[in-house]
């Protein structure tokens, strides 16, 4: 079954304080206050993961809290600083308005959603949702559905061009990460069973990893 894949945009990059859904709730959060921030990726760190059922590798994704006056963020909100810090790092900063709606739970475009909290502003992630906990305070998490979501957005990334889809040296090098860690786990299992429960562990986990560079290598070339 191939991959779900989304209609390629294209990505202009906003200045920071842009495309941050500013949401009104019957009541102020009651969770710890948390300052703007933005995305990255490095082309160089992907993970196995899965989409509607079907493997893909997907670019992992880092979270810089970014406020004015510090983080190499000028007190105007300028991210020129910022920005060449990621990028001397290697690392590939998304902007905040490079997420399309219909990749989020409340169909907004962007990935930055800011809450009015009881001690400050919360500054949250589009897929996150804010559910009421014992003890009258407010728990922030990521359901199962909107992790779905968050998964077509980490792929659409890769699919507008704006991170780099996997190399096949990085594939391979991290199918033999899996055969080699298959290996030591069977040398350290004793019992016959354990043994074979770990060779058909090792040979699932291979095949998933095969079948993900195949969806992948469909997707880009699409």
């Amino acid at each position: 079954m191939p991959l779900p894949t989304t209609a390629r945009r294209a990505a202009e990059a906003p200045i920071l304080g842009e495309s941050v859904g500013s949401l009104t709730t019957s009541e102020r959060l009651r969770i710890e206050p948390s300052p703007a921030f933005l995305l990255s990726c490095s082309p160089e760190s992907y993970e196995l993961s899965d989409i509607d059922g079907e493997p893909v590798y997907l670019p992992t994704v880092q979270r810089h809290d970014v406020s004015p006056g510090s983080n190499g963020v000028d007190k105007s909100g300028g991210i020129a600083h910022f920005s060449a810090n990621l990028h001397t790092r290697g690392q590939v900063l998304i902007q905040p308005n490079q997420c399309p709606a219909d990749l989020t739970p409340d169909g907004r475009p962007g990935y930055l959603r800011r809450y009015e909290g009881t001690q400050g502003l919360v500054h949250l992630e589009a897929w996150i949702q804010v559910v009421k906990a014992p003890g009258n305070k407010h728990v922030a998490q990521l359901t199962r559905d909107n992790e779905q979501l968050y998964r077509k957005w980490r792929l659409w990334l890769m699919e507008t061009g704006i991170v780099p889809f996997p190399s096949e040296d990085w594939i391979q090098r991290y199918e033999d990460r899996l055969g080699e860690r298959a290996i030591r786990r069977a040398t350290q299992a004793s019992a016959p069973e354990v043994k074979a429960e770990r060779a058909a562990e090792a040979d699932a986990n291979l095949k998933r990893a095969r079948k993900a560079r195949a969806n992948v290598a469909e997707v880009a070339n699409g």
